[in-house]
């Protein structure tokens, strides 16, 4: 999940900051177009496109959710132990 948010930075960064570097931001030369990624969902056998067609971008609230699902399994998990 991490990467998947990484990912999305370089894209809000390519969309949004002019070509030079700043401190603590994605250098310049590693930001992606949005019409250089993609990434999707696997749900009941059906990869579903997470990338929003407007912004490019991935979309935050589909991440979220997939994040929440993945804690709620590892406690399940720990729980279980």
């Amino acid at each position: 999940m991490l990467v998947l948010y990484v990912l999305n930075n370089l894209v809000l960064a390519a969309q949004n900051l002019p070509e030079e570097n700043f401190d603590n931001l994605p250098d310049a030369s590693l930001r992606l177009a949005p019409n250089q990624l993609s990434a999707y969902l696997f749900s009941d056998g059906t990869a579903i496109s997470i990338r929003d067609q407007e912004s490019g971008q991935l979309d935050e609230s589909k991440l979220s959710s997939v994040l929440g699902n993945l804690e709620m399994q590892y406690n399940q998990i720990q729980a279980s132990g």
